[in-house]
């Protein structure tokens, strides 16, 4: 699958004006594709956005005040919780 991808995103290098916008997946292989193509997007000058996907934070957005992840999840949630409420939809 990541072949035709590849193969894919090097037919879209040849494009003018397009962006591209893809959904982070957090399994090794597909970060290891997605490093590959940020590097190449930036050398080909494309812009491009990466959304969260299917999580409601990144791993190192709510952490506690002194900068460590929490390891139990009723605190999590409460802080992320005041987070989330901050944010603006």
């Amino acid at each position: 699958m990541q072949y035709t991808l590849v193969f894919m995103i090097k037919v879209l290098f040849k494009e003018k004006n397009i962006s591209i916008y893809w959904n982070k997946v957090y399994e090794p292989d597909y970060l290891k594709f997605d490093d590959y193509l940020l590097k190449n997007l930036k050398i080909k000058n494309i812009p491009f956005k990466i959304c969260k996907g299917n999580v409601l934070n990144e791993i190192d957005e709510v952490k506690k005040s002194d900068g460590t992840p929490f390891k139990v999840f009723t605190p999590f949630w409460r802080n992320a919780e005041k987070y989330y409420f901050e944010k603006i939809p």
